[in-house]
């Protein structure tokens, strides 16, 4: 799992007092000593149920920052992650009421600690629905904070999901369409190689000029195999490639052949490692060689045109065109508006309801508090913080300059009470709209709408906002990244 250093310094955070804290916030020198200190307290004071294996994993993380000096991977991070989470345990305490430290810190990782564990829940496709990243008790409450960082109050916001579209079609009713979108995303990506294939032309993803002398030619080819050396003389393959006889029948790939050019992989060469090795990688497919890391250590000679192409390539296939969506984003388009009702009886849902309910229902945690109430768990709130904050260098003084700015402090409560007078009785209608066919990112942009009874004289609000995008391997489901509106956050205020 990934270790992300905010949450630690929270956690440090959480043991000083507010007073602490404020002065820190206003003061250079007195926020750059309290660097070590809430280091020495997130080791000294946290909790954790893997054998302090998360606790570990996050100081790991936090000195190999600290190796890479004071730059923007390094100390520069870890200054604005302090700073920001400086205004996430401020603003968390005036919420909850309290001006202390808590009497106990709970991290969460892939296994929570005894006393907080009758929170993880798994429900609606989620293995943690509570997505409580640090867990706090004060007397015998436990609140969970979920948090988020950026570096100004007027950034945007984090996504509070990040959900493969697979999941979401996981219900026993929307199973089928899994072959569907399968199928669809296999022809896709096979067709994308198969044409970039088909050419030894400026005009390929993986044409280089530097090659032949200056004339030009394709580092990876589909017909055969090409080798060459590293920096350091050793002999590096790309791998055998060999699409020969494939053809399109009417304008499609065969499942067969699909499959055959997407199971294409290739050995990349990937280092330095932090002692300056380097290590050959197999069976990178080939689609997936989209990210510079894998092209920039193959051959460092090569231009950087060259180490993104492939993945522009993609991008590009997947962008819109004149307002048209491509081929694979209408397939998914087209189930996330498919009104065909998924569920039997009077109050069926569509696959469309379906799927807008669970992305509601998993972005803002709306059905935790009944979850809980199936374990009869003690008391538990759960909070959205949103830390703000960053830090800058300040060579004059050899110490950092903390800008810290007022956190976004939401509860869970106030949110389902806000959708509760949109939705009395669950009689409301929730739908995902598509609002954007953008030409300038492979991704398609939604919002989810609620619209009111008539009788409650509401208008209609825009809830979320939903990117679905692609945002690692291609191989996989693309993702939903959504993040609360403006609009419905101003609702939520104060409730």
């Amino acid at each position: 799992m990934a270790f992300e250093t905010s949450e630690a310094f929270y956690a440090g955070l959480s043991t000083f007092s507010s007073k602490v804290l404020e002065r820190a916030k206003n003061d250079q020198e007195s926020f750059n000593e309290l660097y070590e200190d809430a280091i020495d307290a997130f080791r000294d004071t946290a909790l954790d149920g893997a054998g302090d294996a998360t606790k570990k994993g996050m100081i790991d993380t936090i000195e190999s920052k600290e190796s890479k000096g004071r730059g923007a991977k390094g100390l520069t991070t870890l200054y604005s992650d302090l700073a920001s989470q400086i205004s996430a345990v401020l603003a968390t305490r005036n919420a909850i009421g309290q001006n202390g430290p808590p009497s106990a810190i709970y991290l969460t990782g892939n296994k929570w600690h005894p006393n907080v564990d009758v929170f993880k829940i798994e429900a609606f496709g989620m293995k943690d629905y509570n997505s409580s990243d640090v867990i706090v008790q004060y007397g015998d409450t436990y609140y969970g904070i979920s948090l988020k960082k950026k570096p100004y109050e007027s950034s945007h916001s984090p996504p509070l999901i990040n959900s493969s579209f697979g999941s979401f079609l996981k219900p026993t009713e929307l199973k089928s369409l899994l072959a569907r979108v399968n199928d669809a995303r296999l022809q896709f990506f096979a067709k994308i190689i198969y044409d970039a294939c088909q050419h030894n032309t400026p005009n390929s993803p993986f044409w280089v000029q530097d090659l032949n002398d200056g004339k030009g030619g394709t580092i990876l080819e589909c017909r055969k195999m090409y080798d060459f050396k590293d920096g350091k003389g050793k002999n590096i393959k790309t791998g055998q490639f060999n699409i020969q006889g494939i053809q399109l029948q009417n304008g499609k790939l065969s499942t067969t052949d699909a499959k055959r050019i997407l199971d294409i992989s290739v050995s990349v060469y990937k280092g330095p490692d932090s002692k300056g090795n380097y290590k050959i990688v197999n069976n990178v497919k080939l689609i997936n060689l989209k990210d510079t890391e894998h092209l920039a250590n193959i051959n460092p000679v090569f231009p950087l045109e060259f180490r993104t192409r492939f993945r522009d390539y993609i991008n590009r296939k997947l962008s819109s065109r004149g307002g048209e969506i491509s081929e694979l984003w209408r397939e998914f388009d087209d189930i996330m508006n498919d009104n065909t009702p998924a569920e039997l009886g009077a109050n069926a849902r569509s696959v469309k309801r379906i799927l807008a309910d669970s992305i509601l229902s998993r972005t803002l945690k709306l059905d935790l508090y009944k979850e809980l109430d199936k374990f009869a768990a003690p008391k538990f709130e759960f909070f959205l913080v949103e830390g703000v904050g960053r830090a800058t260098d300040d060579p004059k003084s050899d110490q950092f300059r903390a800008n810290i700015g007022t956190s976004v402090v939401k509860s869970l409560k106030s949110v389902i009470a806000t959708i509760a007078d949109l939705c009395p009785l669950d009689q409301c209608g929730v739908e995902v709209v598509r609002v954007d066919a953008s030409e300038s990112k492979a991704a398609l942009e939604y919002k989810l709408v609620i619209t009111p009874p008539a009788s409650t004289g509401l208008r209609q609000v825009d809830v979320l906002h939903i990117d679905l995008r692609y945002s690692g391997s291609f191989t996989s489901y693309p993702r939903f990244h959504a993040t609360m509106t403006p609009e419905f956050m101003q609702l939520a205020k104060g409730k």
